[in-house]
């Protein structure tokens, strides 16, 4: 199969791209850098320190062998799979989860300013209650 320019042509990035093209080539999308992407470089530091932890904690129980798990562990050669898989799905995604919801706090931080006391109404009634 020849590779011809014919085959290939840009389309315009999605949003969050940051004006990146896309590379459509036989109904197959390929993003040209995906390095460059934030949102991606950011998932996979966190799954990547996720796996970190899930290793740390399957090496811990391995280590301590709290009431003899090793020794089912080891028995079974998927056991230690499986669960080094569980590790790695609940704690790669608890970091990719707190690190998306920590993407608003960042850009709130840098406002600064003065908490202000807003008054609702109840509270004024309740306010005006006390100083009968």
């Amino acid at each position: 199969m020849s590779r011809s320019c014919s085959s290939w042509f840009w389309v315009p990035a999605c949003a969050g791209t940051n004006g990146e093209k896309l590379r459509i080539r036989q109904g197959m999308t390929v993003l040209t850098d995906l390095r460059r992407q934030p949102l991606i470089r950011l998932l996979a530091i966190n799954l990547a320190a996720g796996f970190a932890a899930a290793l740390l904690m399957l090496a811990g129980l391995l280590a301590l062998n709290p009431m003899n798990l090793r020794g089912l562990i080891l028995a079974d050669g998927t056991a230690l799979a499986l669960l080094l898989f569980g590790l790695a799905v609940t704690f790669g995604s608890a970091a990719m989860g707190s690190a998306v919801m920590m993407l608003g706090s960042e850009r709130t931080r840098d406002r600064g300013g003065k908490p202000v006391r807003v008054n609702v109404g109840w509270a004024e009634r309740s306010e005006a209650h006390r100083r009968r």
